[in-house]
């Protein structure tokens, strides 16, 4: 076994997405988001933000790269933990999508980040599974609705709508 120390780096996440390249949709998305929340503002509707950090929505990653005088050297956890870089809590964000469901009830626009195969509002009382039967729904615009739906910032790792054949 090597007796070769190894200097521990800080997280910084500025450095971390100077060094990814950016999503190719990642323009389109933001403005996307911009004319969401114009619509509603003209609409005197508050507008939610749901997210992987603000509301737990499905997963948690902590770093677990401590400097040295930041670790608890009183547990044997801390000893197993260094040893690891991340740490990466995964669930099935029901309370993501409870919130936004009660968000939503209450008049509230929502925007509701979260990841891949996680819950979705409206959808949490289903399977969990990695081709959602909600998907396959179609809205009918021309149908009378007491809610409605902006599809115009459609998800963009979500397929395209299926079509029907006659």
């Amino acid at each position: 076994m090597s007796n070769t120390t190894h200097k521990l780096q800080k997280f910084c996440a500025e450095s971390y997405f100077e060094t990814q390249t950016q999503p190719p949709s990642l323009l389109a998305d933001i403005e996307g988001v911009h004319k969401f929340i114009q619509r509603q503002r003209q609409a005197n509707r508050s507008v939610v933000l749901l997210t992987v950090r603000v509301i737990i929505t499905g997963a948690r990653v902590m770093h677990t790269e401590l400097e040295p005088e930041q670790r608890d050297h009183r547990t044997a956890r801390a000893q197993c933990l260094r040893n690891l870089r991340f740490l990466d809590n995964f669930s099935a964000g029901t309370r993501g999508a409870t919130s936004a469901e009660y968000f939503l009830k209450a008049g509230h626009a929502v925007i509701f980040m979260n990841r891949q195969f996680n819950l979705q509002p409206f959808g949490r009382r289903s399977s969990h599974s990695t081709n959602p039967f909600l998907n396959f729904l179609e809205i009918d615009a021309a149908s009378p609705s007491s809610s409605t739906i902006d599809s115009a910032f459609p998800y963009s790792n979500d397929p395209p709508p299926m079509t029907r054949t006659p």
